[in-house]
């Protein structure tokens, strides 16, 4: 059991570093090319993120897809679009379950239209 922790660790570390290599190379290039005043602390954060970003990507590749390396080094990039997009889409689907089951549950109407009440 417990080589199953140490492999699973292991590899949880190897997607993160790749991640926060591209989440190091982004807080890079947003700092020079905005111009903005180096923070060591943004920086951590965004190591951090991306770190949880390429874990949360690598966990549905295969361990021998040929481009999971670049494809999570480009998801530490794209921590920040990555992010926004889930957290965007979670709601709408949180929000349509809970229409779905209020509306079952009280017994009001799901559909919604688009044309005006007359």
């Amino acid at each position: 059991m417990t080589d199953r922790i140490l492999e699973k660790l292991l590899e949880m570390l190897q997607f993160g570093l790749l991640a926060s290599l591209g989440g190091l190379a982004n807080y890079l290039y947003v700092t020079v090319m905005q111009e903005k005043k180096f923070s060591v602390w943004m920086m951590l954060v965004n190591l951090f993120l991306a770190f949880y970003v390429g874990n949360v990507a690598g966990s549905f590749m295969s361990d021998d897809s040929s481009y999971r390396d670049g494809v999570l080094m480009a998801a530490g990039f794209l921590t920040y679009p990555l992010l926004a997009v889930a957290e965007s889409q979670s709601k709408r689907l949180i929000t349509t379950v809970l229409e779905r089951w209020t509306g079952t549950l009280f017994g009001g109407s799901t559909k919604r239209s688009d044309k005006p009440e007359e």
